[in-house]
């Protein structure tokens, strides 16, 4: 089985956090730039992110970032793996609206968010 190449972002936590990554083989950020770093030099199926970064920028700034990027509708899957309730309400409202095309699953709560057809 071919792993999925997968972007995470988060200044703490590690990857084995969330079960929606077992099958990944990872590239690791700590900083938004860093992320955003990665992501224009590579292809990725699937991105994993935090809000809280220990930095002025959170993951909704890679948000903002992200879906400005043609690349992004290629994505399999994006992982919003943030206890912040409100930094993942955000993510969530602006990624859905951007990004229709692409599935998003919240951890560790597994809660699947489901596209319509229409």
């Amino acid at each position: 089985m071919t792993k999925q190449r997968c972007l995470y972002l988060d200044d703490l936590r590690l990857p084995q956090y969330a079960s929606s990554l077992k099958n990944c083989k990872f590239a690791l950020a700590k900083t938004v730039s860093k992320a955003q770093q990665f992501f224009s030099e590579n292809t990725y199926d699937l991105v994993s992110l935090d809000y809280d970064l220990g930095t002025p920028q959170t993951g909704y700034d890679f948000c903002l970032w992200l879906v400005q990027q043609p690349q992004a509708v290629d994505l399999k899957q994006i992982v919003l793996h943030t206890d912040n309730h409100y930094g993942r309400a955000n993510m969530l409202s602006l990624l859905t609206w951007k990004l229709p095309s692409v599935p998003i699953v919240i951890e560790p709560y597994t809660i699947q968010i489901k596209k319509s057809d229409s």
